[in-house]
């Protein structure tokens, strides 16, 4: 670079040739790991820190010192010799030493650059952070749907949240939250409270809300899955449940992968699958959007919304991850849930939730979903799920042994098998559109159905009254 270049680029950083001229002066422009996001690192491993440089001087630079200090740490100095940085050119560097980290807490990192001759310090000091943590904590993403049978949107989030939910049942916390339509509408599964904040936080129906921090169309669930599945989870989380009666009980322990000094608190949500109405109501008819086809396809291996009417009737309608009952009462005000603060790292904190359960619920369908939220951000920072009851199951008010029942196979061309551990006393079998296709009264555990004669699609079969499977005919 002439002298002519050099001096044009000076004068585009805001550097005057007359006067006071800094001949020499390194700007740090950027810091590694990048300022303002959490940088976790593994007890056992380290972390490099680095940044860019400018020249923001009139003559070449040829050396400079960067300095990391973690936290009140000792300052820890690399030094970048022969080098040949013109007036306004970069540089990207890595300091030689990396840091173990020798706590598992968060702590503030600063990073500074000097040069012999440099004595403007205002623009060679950067910010970031480090975290230790003693491991990685499997994470499990939540993902709460604000929707409604009265929204005739809403089968798209039916459709990409179950669909999705059947290849990730694991990996994922599910809640379909139910709303009542303001002054309108009273939606016969919403809660009202919770459904009120999950309004506060959507701008349309259907929308998933993922860990309380990012909010989204269904359509993306995938997308967001695959951007957030390796967000640091921050505890590992333990749940057992129990019934007894009219009440469940689900015990929690959070063991925390690195020290948690702010405030956490853990909220607890009962979900049912397959929610049925079999009393005629309109209330419980899921309004239809894409009937007819003319707004897109919508459909997966149990409803085709194209083919189905502008009011599905409830006959028709089995309802996943419905939020029955939040606790407490009002999911972001925790009062008596905190955990002490701080937390400390590998040390296991418990809580007990109980809750009420209403005798129309089938709990054998029924799953404990349990957040720990930072109070300060109310962001989720994991979740768990266990099914109700743990191996027992709650109907009428009273507790018995659950009904373990398998259908095979499926799909099915001519017979389908179903097994029970207990007496199987009747089957009934329905179609998409809920009409009866099949009907038979037993008494054994091994029962026979035979659907030969039936058309190729989707079924569910009720066992007992009580359990409801799917299957799918050839």
């Amino acid at each position: 670079m002439n002298k002519f270049t050099s001096c044009i680029a000076a004068m585009l950083l805001g550097i005057s040739f007359e006067g006071n001229a800094q001949v020499t002066d390194v700007a740090l422009v950027s810091v590694t790991p990048v300022a303002g996001t959490a940088h976790f690192v593994a007890s056992s491993t380290s972390v490099s820190f680095g940044g860019t440089i400018t020249n923001t001087g009139t003559t070449t630079i040829t050396s400079f010192t960067a300095t990391y200090q973690v936290g009140s740490g000792a300052p820890v100095a690399s030094v970048f010799s022969g080098l040949s940085i013109p007036a306004a050119g970069s540089y990207p560097f890595t300091c030689t030493t990396p840091y173990t980290p020798a706590s598992l807490d968060s702590l503030p990192v600063t990073l500074w650059v000097t040069a012999a001759g440099d004595t403007t310090f205002t623009n060679d000091t950067l910010m970031t952070s480090v975290t230790g943590v003693s491991h990685f904590p499997v994470k499990k993403l939540v993902t709460e749907e604000a929707t409604a049978a009265w929204c005739d949107a809403c089968p798209r989030g039916i459709i990409y949240l179950d669909s999705f939910a059947k290849l990730m049942r694991d990996t994922v916390s599910y809640i379909a939250v139910h709303m009542d339509e303001p002054a309108t509408v009273s939606e016969p599964m919403a809660l009202s409270v919770y459904g009120s904040w999950i309004m506060s936080m959507v701008s349309s129906y259907p929308s998933i809300v993922i860990d309380r921090k990012v909010v989204d169309d269904p359509i993306d669930l995938s997308l967001e899955y695959d951007l957030h599945k390796n967000d640091f989870g921050y505890a590992d989380m333990t749940l057992h449940s129990t019934v007894s009666g009219d009440t469940a009980t689900v015990v929690v322990t959070v063991t925390p992968a690195t020290n948690l000094p702010g405030v956490c608190k853990l909220a607890m949500v009962l979900t049912e699958d397959k929610v049925h109405n079999s009393t005629p109501d309109i209330y419980w008819s899921q309004a239809n959007l894409y009937s007819g086809g003319a707004s897109g396809p919508m459909q997966d291996s149990e409803y085709n919304f194209a083919l189905l009417p502008s009011s599905v009737p409830d006959s028709v309608m089995y309802y996943d991850h419905v939020a029955r009952e939040n606790v407490p009462y009002n999911p972001y005000q925790l009062t008596g849930t905190y955990f002490p603060t701080p937390m400390t790292a590998g040390v296991p904190y418990s809580y007990t939730f109980t809750a009420p359960l209403d005798a129309w619920w089938n709990v054998a369908n029924m799953h404990a979903v349990v957040l720990f939220i930072d109070s300060v951000t109310g962001h989720v920072l994991n979740s768990g799920n266990v099914m109700l009851g743990g191996g027992t199951t709650y109907a009428q008010g009273v507790a018995r042994e659950s009904q373990s029942i398998t259908i095979y196979p499926n799909p099915v061309s001519t017979s389908l098998n179903i097994t029970g551990s207990e007496n199987i006393t009747s089957i009934v079998i329905n179609d998409l559109l809920g009409n009866t296709v099949l009907s038979q009264n037993c008494s054994s555990k091994n029962v026979q159905a035979d659907v030969a004669d039936l058309p190729a699609g989707v079924y569910f079969v009720k066992i007992n009254s009580t359990d409801i499977l799917k299957f799918v005919k050839d």
